[in-house]
């Protein structure tokens, strides 16, 4: 009998570990940190279930902001140009959502990542802005190379984009070589750019404010009026206080020319294969510099102004095809030479190096450019196309969040969602506790996740964020702390909007980060006040109205992105800039 009894122990033990054992292979599979990008891509495009997603990788190249799509897509098109094309039947709404409010913004720049045309390039590649699309863009094609290279899409150290620059085919490849660190990082990325070339014309302008400028135009992969700002009538510094003046002039500068030279017939060049063409952006330098690099040949400063007319935006960083046609410029003056280095320094101080090779005859004014920066990884995004903006299922929204809280494991992120209301948006940050390591927030805590999150390179002006504390065993199910940020500053009361509180409570309801009371309130407890909002909540689990306490119905925001926020202590610019506060 005993020893039937320890038998029968015996075998319940080992059944029991045998379960235990089970319990923590499936439970430790489940909790797997994901703690790499290329590994939480590659996750993503496995398990994300929202419908129609845009998978977005973001980065930023010397400031300027470079999203990466990385969604497969097959455009038509036998030439690189026919692709351009293309983006306006089925993928049209990628501009919408990429670039328009209330996920994008004037100064938004995303690179398309297409199959090549010609066999002997890795990929094909053109851009988005807030005018439409670009041939070819400097600092977005060093983001490119750098995500891809990070993410593992390309193997090796280089890659060949095939662009529409200089007519496409052959002239139009562009290529990126990478240097990385020990750790397999990309330190920095060299890119040969398309062959660049004075276009031999030049004229005076009077404009209203800086009086009298000279202009020459130039090619660098896109058309530039280059306009020495130290020379004009009435010169001024370029500096970010004056940024609204060189973007107005700018604009103003870009319509006079070009429509001068409309009434000319456009531009026409050798190089252009029968396109003819405008002046597409407006590149201001001065020779005013100050830490200038005394390793360089040569060091200018510029601010380079395009987009939109009427509402034009301006690079945060010195301009990849600017830099390679003010070298044309600069070689055809006999100010810089083959081999030279030049460092071109952009209006909030960062820069890119410059050096031009193979001048392809004694009689020609042709170089091949070289611009070397540094890029850096943002983050990642899962958005909401805006043609499919309220098609989203809640169990799909609470899935995927589940997802990244169990398995997003990389080392110094904060995870946000965005909502919105119409054009206007609200960064909601749910999730701060791997970068800040605690819950309870200081102020200054506040303002530094405040301007991570929105100013840029992964915001932008006037972008309003929320900070949504944990709650504790003092909060009741249906109450969440909140702090409302606009960068560094923290928002009081009255600067609260009507699609903020909305934003706040259907995130807050849709992420399950509160649980409404019997009579469907929640309570929104900031820093000096307690806002009780009333929730409507279909069969489906969809908040459908926002009551505020007056009665008044404040609308349904709904849910533009996922994102996962990450700060690279590499990058001078991890921790937020604003132009306007330079």
């Amino acid at each position: 009998m005993q020893k039937t009894n320890c038998r029968r122990i015996s075998i319940f033990l080992f059944l029991f570990l045998a379960f235990q054992s089970f319990v923590s292979i499936v439970h430790g599979s489940t909790i797997q940190k994901i703690d790499t990008i290329s590994q939480w891509i590659e996750y993503t495009e496995n398990n994300c279930k929202l419908k129609d997603y845009v998978l977005v990788l973001n980065m930023h190249t010397a400031g300027e902001g470079a999203s990466l799509v990385l969604n497969s897509m097959d455009l038509p098109g036998e030439s690189m140009r026919g692709k351009i094309y293309s983006i306006e039947g089925k993928y049209a709404y990628l501009h919408q959502t990429m670039i328009k409010p209330p996920l994008g913004h004037i100064d938004a720049f995303v690179a398309i990542i297409t199959e090549p045309v010609l066999e002997s390039s890795d990929v094909g590649i053109f851009f988005l802005e807030s005018a439409g699309t670009l041939d070819m863009c400097g600092h977005n094609t060093l983001a490119a190379a750098t995500g891809l290279f990070e993410i593992g899409r390309t193997s090796g150290s280089a890659i060949k984009f095939d662009t529409a620059a200089s007519g496409g085919g052959k002239e139009g490849v562009v290529e990126a070589k990478a240097v990385k660190n020990s750790k397999q990082q990309v330190e920095e990325v060299t890119i040969e750019n398309v062959k660049s070339f004075p276009l031999n014309i030049s004229g005076t302008i009077k404009d209203k404010v800086f009086g009298k400028i000279d202009y020459e135009l130039s090619y660098g992969g896109n058309v530039f009026a280059i306009i020495n700002i130290d020379a004009a009538e009435k010169p001024i510094e370029i500096i970010p206080s004056n940024i609204e003046k060189f973007l107005k002039a700018g604009d103003r500068i870009r319509t006079a020319i070009n429509k001068e030279l409309a009434a000319k017939g456009k531009i026409s060049h050798k190089n252009f294969k029968g396109e003819k063409k405008l002046v597409e952006l407006v590149e201001f330098y001065s020779s005013k510099v100050k830490n200038r690099d005394e390793t360089a040949d040569l060091h200018l400063k510029n601010v380079v102004i395009f987009g939109q007319e009427g509402n034009p935006q301006a690079d945060r960083s010195p301009c990849g095809t600017g830099t390679s046609a003010k070298m044309a410029l600069l070689n055809k003056h006999k100010q810089l030479s083959p081999g030279q280095t030049f460092i071109y320094e952009s209006i909030i101080g960062t820069k890119f190096k410059g050096q031009f090779t193979s001048v392809t005859s004694e009689d020609s004014d042709e170089i091949i450019p070289y611009i070397t920066a540094a890029a850096y990884i943002t983050g990642t995004s899962q958005y909401i196309r805006s043609d499919l903006n309220n098609e989203y299922s809640i169990a799909a929204l609470r899935s995927w969040k589940s997802i990244i809280d169990d398995h997003y494991g990389i080392k110094d992120h904060i995870k946000t969602v965005d909502y919105h209301i119409g054009e206007k948006g609200t960064r909601i940050n749910y999730d701060y506790k791997n970068l800040m390591g605690k819950i309870q927030l200081t102020e200054d805590d506040i303002r530094y996740l405040g301007k991570i999150m929105t100013f840029e390179p992964r915001g932008y002006d006037d972008l309003v964020g929320a900070i949504i504390v944990p709650r504790d065993k003092t909060d009741a199910p249906n109450e969440l702390k909140v702090h409302l940020v606009r960068g560094n500053t923290i928002l009081s009361n009255n600067d609260w909007k009507q699609n903020h509180i909305n934003a706040v409570a259907i995130a807050a309801v849709d992420l399950e980060l509160v649980k409404p009371d019997s009579e469907n309130n929640i309570k929104l407890k900031t820093a000096n006040a307690n806002i009780i909002l009333r929730v409507a909540i279909n069969e489906q689990g969809k908040v459908t109205k926002v009551i505020a306490p007056n009665g008044k119905n404040l609308g349904v925001a709904y849910l533009s992105a996922f994102s996962q926020l990450t700060i690279d202590r590499r990058d001078p610019l991890t921790y937020g800039f604003s132009l306007k506060d330079q």
